[in-house]
């Protein structure tokens, strides 16, 4: 008995058929008339005109010449950033010593351009009034705050620096600070 092969026999193509002659009747060429086809030329305003520019390679370059008979919006001027904080040059100002805090003291330091009265608020994140500092120099001291009971988070701090010399008064943006309680990290 032979063996039975795993695979399927596919049933035989049938032979090609031969090909039959066909007779093609050759007529001669019918002469026809061209039609012309109207052609409608669109120009749109142009923003701007191209001239060609001769180059070495085979693919032509424009060169563009902005039309002045468009008027063309002037662009968005750019927005000055906001300083926060201290700007360099701009007495007077207070900035807190270090930023984030590690530690158990904030030393506010204040720079005035003469004799000065500081008024530091403090608030927590929620805005709630933490505690009220008050110091008194000669163009340049410090405030210090202990946080020893302060818990870690972010805290802001109104400024007012009332200048004893010209009798004026500043009231300075509100600016903040970080303290945090964990390890100080390794430098």
């Amino acid at each position: 008995m032979p063996e039975a092969s795993p695979h399927l026999s596919l049933p035989k193509a049938p032979p090609p058929k031969t090909p039959t002659k066909v007779k093609v009747h050759k007529s001669p060429p019918k002469k026809t008339k061209a039609k012309k086809i109207p052609t409608v030329i669109t120009t749109p305003t142009p923003i701007s005109t191209a001239t060609p520019t001769p180059t070495a390679t085979a693919t032509p370059v424009f060169t563009a010449t902005p039309d002045k008979s468009l008027k063309v919006p002037a662009p968005t001027p750019t927005p000055k950033p906001v300083q926060h904080g201290a700007v360099k040059g701009q007495l007077p100002q207070v900035t807190t010593i270090p930023n984030p805090v590690w530690g158990d003291k904030v030393i506010f330091r204040v720079m005035s351009s003469s004799t000065a009265k500081a008024h530091i608020v403090i608030y927590d994140r929620f805005f709630n009034k933490v505690d009220e500092l008050e110091g008194e120099g000669d163009q340049l001291f410090d405030i210090l705050w202990s946080l020893q009971k302060i818990p870690q988070g972010i805290y802001y701090y109104q400024s007012q620096i009332d200048d004893t010399q010209a009798g004026t008064s500043k009231t300075l943006p509100m600016q903040n600070f970080a303290v945090m309680k964990d390890e100080a990290p390794n430098e």
